[in-house]
């Protein structure tokens, strides 16, 4: 997080915000990709400054993985969290600190979320990794307003030891342009989601043309 600190100042962003709204006024300016168990005290900070300097952001963005900073007193520098509902509790817990804020009338994006930060987690090569994509999305697709994928090619993650075709990487695509199980679950949510007619714990319907149905279990 030593960018995000050396970077973001509220001075900044109020330039920047005023400079884009005088010149394209439709445009929509947000931010700043917080991560909720870090930047909680800088996102109420920059708040009171919008407040005082009449800014009105159009979004606030976040980034979402399943990890949490530990205690002081723990060695590791990153827990790892495998509850299944950890996506949609967070994501909840930030439109209501939102709410509380005075926000509640400002979007909310997800800008980078993924299952690992890892490029070498075989998980990210299966079918699991598009089921599980499609399960996080559809619990938090009446909560956001857009999400993000982190991230597209598997060239991100490129190295001396990626030399087969798959190789554990984060992206949507291999490499070579090969379409994975992410990839697939992507494209099939942004059909059914503009389209989505029942939703449950365990399943989702979708509606289509001429009476057509599309039925997610």
């Amino acid at each position: 997080d030593k960018p995000w600190d050396n970077w973001y100042t509220d001075e900044k962003f109020a330039h920047l915000y005023n400079t884009v709204k005088q010149y394209a006024p439709r445009a929509l300016v947000g931010g700043c990709e917080y991560e909720r168990h870090v930047h909680g005290p800088a996102l109420q900070k920059s708040v009171h400054y919008w407040q005082e300097h009449n800014i009105h952001p159009d979004f606030i963005s976040y980034q979402l993985f399943p990890y949490v900073m530990p205690d002081v007193n723990d060695i590791s520098s990153l827990k790892t969290i495998t509850e299944s509902d950890f996506f949609y509790r967070e994501v909840k817990e930030m439109r209501q600190e939102m709410d509380t804020l005075g926000l509640s009338d400002t979007k909310l994006f997800i800008t980078l979320f993924n299952m690992t930060i890892s490029n070498r987690n075989i998980l990210n090569d299966t079918c699991f990794k598009g089921s599980w994509i499609m399960k996080n999305m559809l619990d938090i697709s009446e909560i956001v307003d857009m999400a993000g994928y982190w991230v597209a090619s598997d060239v991100y993650g490129e190295a001396y030891d990626s030399i087969s075709a798959l190789f554990g990487g984060s992206g949507l695509i291999t490499k070579n342009g090969i379409l994975k199980p992410a990839f697939h679950a992507l494209h099939f949510l942004n059909t059914a989601l503009s389209s989505l007619s029942a939703k449950q714990s365990n399943y989702a319907i979708t509606a289509g043309e001429n009476s057509n149905y599309t039925v997610l279990f």
